[in-house]
């Protein structure tokens, strides 16, 4: 199997297991905002504002560090499991013991057993982290994926009956603690690895230097997301952070689901070839082509079916989401390209750079946050953009100097998938002119029907026939799939 044959294959797998795990995720989703109120999911926000920046100096990013490593032997493995046992044991405590000035600082008691509870959590994390690391190192990205749905079936389940007893916000706790067990037990099994304790000095450094820098550029990056949910948090209760965090999150989607499985495929590519810089440039420029083009329309739709798509999935009490959740789409296609170009700067070992970038965008993102609390939910999310553009501006000139593309090259790769999404643009104004009309833009199922419709029929035609420049072979396949079964048997009879 060629190199690019297998990236492609590879990446299917860990998007199959992604879509599952957020199509799971948005069924208990649904479910739970019915259960639940925006105050409970604020609160859980607010508790994983710190448990999550935690989680990677936790985790170090040695895990990282065992993917990306040339060689690798026992003595690394059971070096790296009991770095994690003691970080994690250690942040475990710590979170237990400043439980209650944390809910002091919010203002609120409740978050206090809150941030106990989930601090379960890290008592799981070496036992997870090692053996998805080797799978990941190995390649195993079919298993890897079956592991993700598990444990989010297993976490969508159990939220969802605890908080059909009246657990309140104790339930999405609970629920991912029941997932992260089942995470770590299959995990275990399927990796083939047994707990073992070891430390190794030299094995230590190797992993760390690297982790470390990659660590620090994760709680960055963190930082980063949470800006918006701490400040609000803090001034605005959790009523409101729940509420910008659920147009946040569905904003976040389609990066996650797309550019996040290929950035896992990628980064172990760029890694193994990470001396021949032209076929690096043709794996990169291959990734972001190919993702863009799912992603984009995702994104250029939210613009128009934001408030429909919310109310109808989660509830009047959710509506007001949907303007928020329109200003961070605008900055969608940019996450993509930002989220790609780091595969390249930590496959290249460039993240000191990348660093300094993040460091950058963070400043921009608490001063616009700042500011455009003033204006409520929908000021925050248009002052975060000048923070998205800087981030995606920076970061594609970092791959670009480390690939030796160059802005034109890059533009080259995009400018097809940016000239689609124009007319697809202009065709759902045209699909909202026409609803508004006809007085049928009152119907919200009806309205998302249409424009999904609209959408979907242009760009699925526009595949099969007029496949843009680098995507030939993706309109291959999907003629072939989409094919009848007696046409392709005798055309492969021919």
């Amino acid at each position: 199997m060629s190199l690019g044959a297998g990236l492609r294959t590879n990446t299917l797998w860990v998007l199959t297991g992604d879509l599952g795990v957020q199509l799971v995720s948005l069924g208990f989703g649904v479910v739970l905002a019915r259960l639940l109120v925006p105050a409970d999911f604020g609160l859980l926000v607010t508790v994983q504002i710190l448990t999550g920046a935690l989680g990677f100096l936790a985790a170090n990013g040695t895990s990282e560090a065992l993917v990306r490593a040339k060689v690798l032997g026992p003595r690394d493995v059971r070096t790296l499991f009991a770095l994690l046992l003691v970080s994690c044991t250690a942040i475990c405590a710590a979170l237990n013991l400043i439980a209650p000035a944390f809910a002091a600082w919010f203002g609120d008691p409740r978050l206090e057993p809150l941030l106990r509870l989930s601090s379960l959590g890290f008592l799981l994390r070496p036992f997870m982290a090692v053996p998805t690391a080797l799978l990941h190192r190995a390649m195993r990205f079919r298993e890897f994926s079956v592991l993700m749905f598990a444990g989010g079936l297993s976490a969508g389940l159990a939220s969802t009956l605890l908080a059909f007893l009246g657990l309140g916000a104790a339930s999405l706790a609970l629920g991912g603690l029941v997932g992260a067990l089942v995470r770590t037990l299959l995990s275990a099994r399927r990796a083939g690895w047994v707990p073992a304790l070891g430390f190794d000095p030299a094995a230590a450094r190797t992993l760390g230097v690297y982790g470390f820098k990659l660590s620090v550029n994760d709680i960055i990056q963190y930082a980063r997301a949470q800006t918006a949910n701490t400040l609000i948090s803090r001034h605005l209760g959790a009523g409101p952070v729940g509420l910008y965090n659920k147009g946040d999150s569905l904003a976040e989607m389609p990066n996650d689901l797309l550019s996040g499985a290929a950035y896992q495929t990628l980064f172990r590519a760029l890694a193994s070839l990470q001396d021949d810089r032209e076929q690096c440039a043709a794996v990169f420029l291959s990734a972001l082509t190919l993702v863009s083009f799912y992603a984009m329309p995702l994104y250029v739709g939210l613009l128009w079916v934001a408030e429909p798509l919310i109310v109808v999935l989660y509830g009047e009490p959710w509506a007001a989401a949907a303007l928020p959740l329109q200003v961070l789409a605008l900055a969608g296609p940019l996450r993509v390209i930002a989220n790609l170009s780091r595969a390249v700067a930590a496959s290249h070992n460039q993240l000191g750079r990348e660093i300094r970038i993040q460091l950058e965008t963070l400043a921009l993102l608490v001063c616009g946050t700042a500011i455009g609390l003033h204006w409520g939910l929908v000021g925050v999310a248009v002052c975060a953009l000048p923070g998205f553009i800087h981030n995606a501006a920076r970061l594609a000139g970092l791959a670009n100097r480390t690939l030796g593309l160059g802005w034109g090259r890059l533009g080259r790769a995009l400018w097809p998938i940016l000239r689609l999404n124009g007319i697809m643009a202009l065709v759902l104004a045209a699909t909202d002119l026409a609803l508004t009309t006809a007085g049928l833009a009152g119907s919200r199922v009806l309205y998302l029907a249409a424009m999904v419709g609209a959408g979907g029929a242009l760009y699925g035609a526009v595949l099969l026939l007029l496949p843009p420049l680098g995507l030939q072979g993706e309109s291959r396949r999907w003629r072939t799939l989409t094919q009848p079964r007696f046409l392709r048997s005798i055309i492969g009879r021919k």
